[in-house]
This record gives C-alpha cells, structure tokens and sequence, in this order.
C-alpha cells in the first residue's frame, strides 16, 4: 500500500533491491509448508520388496494394458491373462529406461532442497485439484526406485516403492495420455494393490511429466494425477487435455527451475576460474592444488587427477585407461554398468563403487590431462561441467607455457646478459681509447701540422671514424637489447617526474650528435617550436621515454633531408601532449608506409642503423598510454610524424631569466635582406633565434648585423651591400654545403671591406650559439684593426672556422683537460677486463688522478681497507660483473666497512656492461652513487666527477 499523506516507518518497511535472476513467489496463504520425508515408506508389500521390477516387455505391456489404452474404457480392462499369478499387477521399467533415468536424475537433482519451487509447485497442485474437483492431487518425481511426491493436495507428502505405486504404471502409457482407473476395487490389476485394498484408493487418473531429448526421444520424469476414494465418472476429454496441460506446466517449472540452479553453478564456477587467473603461483604444485582445490568445491564427491601421459590415454582410475579419442566430447559413461544396474538393482537406490562417469580436460598442447571421475550413478554432467574441467584445463596449460615462456625470456635474458657484457665492454674499450687518443692528438695537433704537413688532421679523421662506428655499433647493440626485454620489463621502464619541455631540444640533441656526431656534418635546418603557454612548460612524464620517442623520429628525418628542413612542433591539445616531425626530404614510399613501425624495415638496405627505432619509439609512445602515427609522407615531398600523449597535464614552470649574451662585439640589432627565397625557413628560424638571444630586429641596414641568404652578384641586396660605407658583419644562410674556401667569394672580391660569415646546417640553437660566437670573436678581431688593414682580412679562414668540418674532435667528444697541480681525490679502478682497466688507468694519468687497481670485488675491499689508514679513497669506479666477488658485494662489503669504522662514505660509480632495470636497484640498493653503462664517454666521466668533486 502506498502513504500518500503519511510518514513511511523506515524501521518496520523493508528494503527491496531486486535482483535479476530472482524468483518473486506469491505464496498462498493457506498452503501448508511441509519438509518432504526422507525415508521411504510406508512399504505395504513387504514380501515383494527386495525384488527388482522386470524389463520392459511390449507383449505383457499390451496383454495387461490393451494395445491402446487411450482408447480402452476405464470401465473395462484388457481380460486378465492366464499367465498372471501375482496379487496385483507389477510395473516394468520404461522402454529407455537408462536414457529417462538420466534425464531425471539430471533436472531433479537437489530439486526438493529448492524452497521457492516447492512453494510453487504446491500452489499449482492445490489448483489443480480445485479444478478438477476430485479428492486428492500429486505430482512426483519417479527414480529407479521410489515414486517422491513433490506437491500435494489432500495428501500428506511421501515417498513411495515404485513396484506399490499406481503412478509406475503412468509412466509405460503413451506419451500424451491419461492413464485412468475409473474403479479400482473391480480392476482385477489393481483391486488388491496395497493402495487399493489398504488405502481405500477407487479412481484414478494421471498423466506423465514428460520431456523431449535432444535426439527427439519423449521421456516421463514423474506424474500428475488426481485421485479419490470414491467412484468418480471418467474424465471428458477436455478434461483430460487440462489435465495433460497442467502436467506441462509442472514439468516447465522443473526445467527453469533446473536451469537458474544451473546458471547459479556456473557463475560461481566463473568466479573461482577469475580467482585462479588474478593469483600469481610460483610453483606449478601450488597452482594445480588450487586448481585442485576449484573443482573439489564443485565436484566434493569425485575423484580428481591432473596426470602426464605420453600417448593421449586418459586414465579414469589406476585399472581403467581410454584413448582421449573414444570420449565423447571430454565425456565418458559406463552405459553397460549403469544398464547392469537399473535391471538388478532398481529395486533399491542406485550406487556404484566403481567409477560410471568422468570428464577429461586436456591442458593445451601438453600431454597433461584433468580427469574428474565419479561413482555416483545420479550425478550427470552437463556442458558446463566439461566447459569448467576444459577451462580448468586450459589454465595449466596455459600456466606452463607461461611457465615455459619465462624459462624462455630467463635463457634469453642470460644470454644477452652475457653477450651485452662481451658486447660492451671491447666497445668500450674502443671508444674511450679513441676518446683519449683524440684529446692526444688535438693537443698535439699544432706541432703535427708544422712537422707532417697536416697529417694530424688525417690522423684525426681516422679517429673520428673509429668513434662514429663505434657509436653506431653500440647504438644498434642497445636498440636490439631494449627490443629484446621491452616486454618483459615495460612497466618498470616508466619512471615518471616533472619534466621542462623547454629543454627537450637541447636534451635532444645533445644526444643525438652524442650518438650520431657525424650529423654535424648534414646541411639541415632542425627547428624547434615550443608552441606552449607560460602555463604549460612543465609536465609529468619520463623524460627518458619522451626523449627516445623523439630521437628516431629527428634522425629518420635527417638521414631523409639532403638539403632540407626538419620542424620539430611541441604543443599541448587540450589534455594531450602533441610532438610533431615534419622534414622535406624524401619521403617514404606509398608500399612500405605500412610497415615502418616493424622491427627492422628499414627503406632501402643500404639506409643507416638496424631499422629499429620507429619500433621502439613506437613501443615507448604506447606505453605512456600514447600513440605514434605517420600522418602522411609523400616520395620527394617528405614526412609527418605524430606523437599524441593523451591524459598530460600541464603546470607553470620556473621562470627562466634571459639568455646570457654570447655575443660582446657585434651590433644589438639586426636586418634582414631579401634574397633569392630558397631557404626562408632556415632563415625565419635564425631571426627567431637572434631575438631570443635579445637582438632587436632593424628596418634599416646600416649599423645592423645583416643576414641573408647567399647572394648572386646581380641580386638587389648585393647594391644594399654595396651602398654601406662602414664594415658591417654579413651572415649568410645557405643550404649548400660549405667547403673551406670560394662559397663567398662574390661576396669577398665584391664587398672586401665586410666581413663575411656562412652558415649551413644543421640549423639548431646550441649550434646558432656557437656561430654567433665565432662571429662574434671574428668581428672583435677586426673592429681593432685599423680599417686599411680591415679591408684585406681573408674571410676564407672565417668559412673554415664556421663549417662542421672544421669543429674539432675533441669538441665534439672530450676536451683536453686542464693540469691539476694539488689533485683533491683518489680513485680505486676495479675492473676484470684488462682492456676496460687499461684505459681506466690512462684516464686517470691523463687527469692526474691517483689510483689503485683491482681485478675483483675481493681484492677492491682490502685495497679500499688499506687506503683508509694513509690516504683514504673518495671515488671507487667499480664494475658489476667480476669472478670471486661482484660490483655488488664489493659496493656492500666498502660500504659496511665505512659504516663499521665512522668513515667518510666515498663515491662509487657503477660502471658496467649491463643495464637491466634490476641491476640498477641492486646497484642503488647496496649504496652505489651512479650507475653508468658502458661504454661510458669519458666527457661525461669529467662531468659527473666535476659534479661530485667541484674543488678537484
């Protein structure tokens, strides 16, 4: 009832949150709920009761029940045969006996545990009696051996041996029928039936609950009838078509009943296989006991058995083994013994000891079987039963190809944990051996050019070779390793922090000439645009990750730039950090655009590198939960890469206070002369430049740094020039390689009394800093020289000292380090390799380091315990990877020993071959202060000592 006027009792009024699956019952308040008795009886024929009924035999069937019964009057009963001898007539078993008793056992099983449908059933049977109008109405189940009464009217429940039971009877008639005795008392079969001559039972009718298998055979679960002990008139046919509509209705809410206990079962058989995939075993016993432990719930009475087998033969008990392939579907029954049974034993409740019944689930490609195998003769297994023994299955199979899988990646991480480290280290040794060669021959360089007629510069080309292959060797080396065990260690990959987009490019860059030095040398103009907010600098993302992604894409796009542009965009789109590579070079080919991003496609066989960056920038783009895409590429037009990181957000960074100049002699302003137009990116991007760097841009040209574009002599702007009467500096933007001498000498013979400056790529802006450097120091030698002497100034060395060419080596690697008189620290060099302890060594001489050495952990720690007491050390450059002890009980043994004496801790760099994300923690864990992968460049050596050391 609703309260419309008045206040709900939220104390006394229930809640109601329906579920879907639920039943909602109404119950008739008069029925009489009775808990159904467990034993059978009361048993009347005693003398009979331990006697199996007989087979179905067709001749008796027709002799005691006519040919058709649905047409015989209830009144008149086939005559009784001569060979009838017993007191009343027996029932038989059915036809398909077997078959229906599997049925039933199946949609029965449990059924009078299932409270709302007893509730139901017995509103329906009360009706049914009412409206049939006689005394009494039943409907029951019929087993091998006793008829059960699920619902009564008049009656009290029970359950009754079948042989005494009139319903046995009901079950043999024809499917569809009524089965009824209008007297009882004068039907020679029934007149001395125990319920007929002690029950003072006298009409009769009932018709079978009756279903339908999938092979199309009908089959009797139970009844319904109606009785009275009294004479009734024999039913209509209308009401006998009610009576066999209700049975119907009975027999549908057995099966939907059947059904949701059913769909209970499974859902609950779902939730433990999701149990069993979310928990992590490490050991394959444990997670086949709860595999085990699953299907006990499920199945408390069956044997249970996960075995190995070599020639696919299922073994159901220690004496019984099949071929996989005789069961059916995963399925097994022993029809001979259930057959055996029903006809001996059906005078009794049905029960093996052997096994009757068993399903088998193979694990994957394994010859590895789950068996679940059961003696209970009325427990049938379904489809859900084999769909959870197959998943069940499927998990161990699963399980032990991970399990296979991981002692795969194991043997693999060994192996290439080897072959990093025998990788590494001799490139190591190449490298910092060229390193320290170079920093040799660049402060010898001046003697060997006055001695050897340039031979150092030969000298030095060469060793500029061996480090770019080398860098390019180590390069490919890490691209494979990072392939090889991205997978495995992607999650601990990530390691996410604030980070300033503002220093991407040089971070960027820095490391790619690291990689790649021999890009100095590409006329290409690389611009970075941080199209950012002052709100939005700052990020949270791994800067590491942001930088791989990016590198790939900047280096595919120089390798594709002849002569040309690459636009570097860095822009926030709403929540979603944009980074875009745009170049016109190239551009890739319509056919291979689909497979840039596959492990080692490369564009042409000859191209640079392994083919593997797109894919790992690829790989690191989806791991911040992003996405690399090629937006469009066009042969001869060039590329557009996308990098989208969506869910970034973006705060203020630190006010970054204006660029110190780097320049002191040139002019604050500049303008910019018109030219030919063939490079107007290049040059927008140095105006962009120049007023970062707090130029101020000039419409007139006198008193003005002048940029421009490389002239011709009949341009215009060459009059501009020529109508300046006082030395200007001119910076000329070219896309043209620059070779030491003769790219300006128009500009020379026509304008000597200027001094001139080419630049051509690449264009990026630590790179316009150091041309506006050079600039600058050549304008401040000229500016003070007299101006007779300024006008023949040779600007060829001006050119030479611009181009990429004539960088320096060591400027692009080390720079020779300055003399120490009083060296403020002492080293402890441990190293196995003799190569990786040898330019260790030379290192050190080179700055004048003291040193001691050690080719083990072992001996690290009693050279670490003996220079304590004299001169204690302050840095240990300790490798990981050494016979007796290792980097990592070196690190721990000094450490303790420090900790235990009250000493200073010292520095430890670890430096080593490996660079797995779990050596890195050990590393850190045991008290190491940096770790560096070999090859480690010996400028950054400087750098971090420096950084640690800033008095030595």
């Amino acid at each position: 009832m609703v309260q419309l006027n008045g206040a709900v009792d939220h104390a006394t009024s229930p809640f109601f949150f329906p579920r879907a699956d639920s039943l909602a019952v109404v119950l008739d308040p008069t029925a009489v709920s009775a808990e159904p008795p467990e034993a059978v009886g009361p048993v009347f024929d005693q003398q009979h009761a331990n006697e199996p009924l007989l087979p179905f035999d067709r001749h008796v069937h027709e002799s005691v029940y006519g040919k058709d019964p649905t047409g015989t009057p209830e009144a008149d009963p086939p005559p009784q045969p001569e060979s009838f001898h017993n007191a009343y007539l027996f029932p038989s078993l059915t036809r398909n006996e077997r078959l229906r008793l599997t049925v039933l056992w199946y949609y029965t099983r449990l059924v009078t545990r299932n409270d709302q449908l007893m509730a139901k059933l017995q509103d329906m049977i009360t009706l049914v009696q009412k409206f049939m109008g006689w005394e009494f109405a039943i409907v029951g189940i019929l087993d091998e051996a006793v008829y059960t009464r699920l619902a009564t009217a008049n009656l009290p429940l029970g359950k009754l041996p079948r042989r005494e039971s009139t319903c046995s009877h009901t079950i043999n008639q024809t499917p569809g029928s009524v089965f009824s005795v209008t007297n009882m008392a004068e039907d020679w079969r029934f007149q001395s039936s125990p319920h007929v001559k002690i029950g003072g039972l006298r009409s009769y009718a009932g018709t079978q609950l009756r279903l339908q298998t999938s092979v199309g055979e009908e089959v009797a679960l139970g009844s319904l009838c109606i009785a009275s002990n009294t004479v009734q008139k024999p039913l209509t046919p209308e009401q006998k078509v009610s009576l066999v509509s209700f049975a119907a209705m009975f027999t549908n809410e057995l099966v939907t009943a059947m059904r949701q206990n059913r769909l209970g079962v499974k859902q609950e058989m779902t939730e433990m296989l999701m149990e069993l995939q979310s928990q992590e075993f490490a050991r394959r016993d444990d997670f086949e006991a709860a595999v085990t432990g699953s299907l006990r719930t499920i199945y408390p009475s069956a044997t249970l058995s996960i075995y190995h087998t070599t020639d696919n033969v299922v073994r159901l008990t220690e004496a019984l083994t099949l071929p996989f392939s005789a069961l059916h579907a995963g399925l097994w029954e022993d029809t001979a013994l259930i057959d055996e049974a029903i006809k001996s034993e059906n005078h009794c409740q049905l029960g093996s000891t052997k096994v009757v019944r068993a399903m088998a689930g193979k694990c994957g490609r394994f010859h590895i079987f789950v068996v679940v195998a059961s003696s209970e003769v009325r427990h049938v297994f379904d489809d859900y039963d084999l769909w959870f023994v197959d998943r069940c299955a499927e998990l161990i199979g699963d399980y032990l190809q991970q399990q296979r899988y991981q002692d795969a990646l194991r043997a693999k991480e060994a192996f290439l944990r080897c072959i990093t480290h025998q990788l590494r280290t001799p490139i190591h040794g190449v490298l910092t051996s060229s390193e320290l060669l170079a920093e040799e021959l660049a402060s010898r360089n001046g003697s060997l050019k006055s001695h050897n007629g340039g031979r150092g510069d030969t000298a030095m080309c060469y060793v500029s070779t061996i480090q770019r292959s080398g860098t390019e060797l180590m390069s490919t080396v890490n691209g494979i390793l990072k392939l090889n065990s991205w997978a495995r260690h992607k999650a601990e990959n990530i390691k996410p922090k604030s980070y300033d987009l503002r220093h991407l490019e040089a971070h960027v860059m820095s490391d790619l000439f690291a990689i790649y030095p021999d890009y100095h040398q590409k006329d290409v103009s690389i611009c970075f645009e941080i199209q950012l907010g002052d709100q939005e600098s700052v990020v949270t993302i791994d800067p590491i990750l942001l930088k791989a992604m990016l590198q790939p894409l900047v280096i595919n796009a120089i390798q594709a730039c002849a002569h040309g542009t690459v636009k570097v965009t860095i822009k926030a789109e709403k929540s979603s950090l944009q980074l875009e590579v745009i170049d016109n070079g190239s551009g890739i080919p319509l056919e291979d655009q689909t497979r840039i991003f596959e492990p080692f496609e490369k564009g042409s066989v000859h191209a640079r590198g392994a083919g593997l960056g797109l894919t790992l920038a690829h790989q690191d783009a989806r791991s911040l939960g992003g996405s690399l895409s090629l937006v469009k590429s066009r042969e001869g037009v060039g590329s557009h890469f996308r990098i989208l990181l969506p869910g970034i957000s973006f705060s203020a960074g630190p006010a970054i206070p204006p660029t110190e100049n780097v320049t002191k002699s040139l002019p604050k302003r500049f303008h910019v002369l018109s030219g030919s137009g063939k490079c107007p990116t290049l040059l927008s991007h140095l105006v962009r430049h120049l007023l970062s760097r707090g130029f101020t841009k000039s419409v007139e040209p006198q008193g003005s740094l002048i940029i421009m574009e490389k002239p011709t002599d009949n341009e215009p702007s060459m009059e501009v020039l020529k109508s300046l009467q006082e030395p200007h500096m001119i910076i000329c933007v070219t896309l043209e390689d620059v070779p030491p001498s003769g790219v300006l000498s128009n500009v020379k013979h026509l304008l000597p009394h200027h001094q001139t400056f080419a630049v051509s790529g690449p264009f990026y802006s630590t790179r316009l800093d150091q041309v506006l450097s050079q600039a600058d120091r050549q304008w401040s030698v000229s500016s003070t020289d007299p101006p007779r002497k300024m006008a023949s100034t040779d600007t060829t060395s001006t050119i030479q000292s611009t181009h990429p060419e004539n960088i320096p080596l060591h400027d692009l690697s080390i720079s020779p380090p300055a003399t120490k008189s009083a060296p403020a620290l002492k080293a402890l060099l441990v190293d196995d390799n003799s190569v990786n302890l040898r330019v260790l060594r030379m290192y050190c001489e080179k700055r004048g380091i003291p040193f001691l050495l050690a080719t083990d952990g072992d001996a690290a720690i009693e050279q670490f315990k003996a220079a304590a007491v004299t001169e204690p050390v302050d840095l240990v450059l300790m490798d990981l990877e050494m016979p007796r002890c290792d980097g990592l009980g070196a690190t721990a043994g000094i450490r303790a020993y420090e900790k235990a004496n009250s000493l200073k801790p010292c520095t430890v760099f670890m430096v080593t071959g490996q660079d797995s994300p779990g050596d890195r923690l050990n590393s850190f864990e045991v008290g190491a202060n940096e770790y560096f992968v070999k090859p480690v460049s010996l400028k950054q050596l400087d750098k971090e000592i420096a950084r640690y050391f800033p008095k030595a």
